[in-house]
């Protein structure tokens, strides 16, 4: 589903690198940022194809003319760009939520009176 993202945020990243001004680096950064959002909202794979169909349109439309893509130095270089942007965004964004997640259930067990005896908490006699 987030690999399907991919094309037309990388029709929009082209699109507006285009108006302004076309340059390599233009293009790369709207790319990059294009694969950065999908990235924050996908699992790592879909980040990876998301950023790979933004990459391929900014390479093909805005790097080179006419849809061809090609395989030179700065064009890896952009891939290796957007494809960090985007894996950066989904890991980042796993981790904040694997981090709220392990605060939500720890908030819950310190809730149950007999779970406080298994984090450490004293527990009164009388249970």
């Amino acid at each position: 589903m987030a690999a399907a993202l991919g094309m037309p945020a990388g029709i929009a990243a082209a699109l507006l690198a285009t108006g302004l001004g076309g340059g390599p680096a233009t293009g790369t950064v709207c790319a990059a940022l294009a694969a950065l959002a999908i990235g924050c909202r996908a699992p790592v794979t879909g980040a990876a194809g998301a950023a790979v169909l933004c990459w391929a349109f900014v390479d093909g439309f805005v790097l080179h003319r006419f849809g061809e893509l090609h395989a030179g130095a700065p064009d890896l270089v952009a891939l290796a760009v957007v494809l960090a942007a985007g894996l950066s965004g989904s890991l980042t964004a796993g981790a904040v939520r694997a981090t709220a997640r392990r605060r939500r259930s720890y908030a819950a067990l310190r809730a149950v009176p007999a779970a406080r005896a298994v984090i450490g908490h004293r527990v009164p006699r009388s249970l």
